[in-house]
């Protein structure tokens, strides 16, 4: 692919990680450190020529957490397939369109909160579009937006 593209863009999505159809390190090697990478799992960065390689995952982490908290605060009926572009799209908006070398092509995962937040606000409306949710005003959609998140918080216990 590097004899023919610049920055040839390589997704080994299998999963567990030993099945990838390639490794980063190879790609990162073989295409001279050009290629745009992401794959099904997480893999270390890959250092070649004194620069670091992030590899992004690629997979439903950062789309279906948005996509089921859109629906539900929504009351969707059900997920279509607009609810799915809606939500690449949105995820598309916090990507970079045209990574350096190195550079990883999704957010790092710990902004995943926000990505889901704008993912369900956004899949949440396409489903009143489609008729598939009940009528609410996106103030209304915010506010069951934020009255359903899970904020993950955990008492401390201690051994007497």
């Amino acid at each position: 692919m590097s004899r023919y593209s610049e920055r040839p863009i390589i997704f080994p999505l299998s999963y567990p990680n030993r099945r990838a159809e390639a490794q980063p390190y190879d790609l990162v090697h073989w295409s001279e450190g050009r290629a745009i990478i992401a794959a099904g799992g997480h893999f270390a960065p890959v250092n070649f020529r004194a620069r670091q390689h992030v590899i992004s995952q690629c997979n439903n982490a950062y789309t279906f957490p948005g996509i089921a908290l859109g629906a539900l605060a929504s009351k969707s009926t059900q997920i279509s397939d607009y609810m799915l572009l809606r939500a690449a799209e949105v995820l598309s908006e916090f990507s970079s369109p045209h990574p350096l070398p190195g550079e990883p092509l999704f957010p790092a995962l710990e902004d995943v909160r926000n990505v889901s937040r704008e993912i369900a606000l956004v899949t949440g409306m396409a489903a009143q579009e489609e008729g598939i949710a009940p009528k609410q005003s996106l103030e209304e959609l915010n506010k069951r937006i934020d009255a359903i998140t899970w904020t993950p918080s955990y008492s401390r216990y201690f051994r007497k």
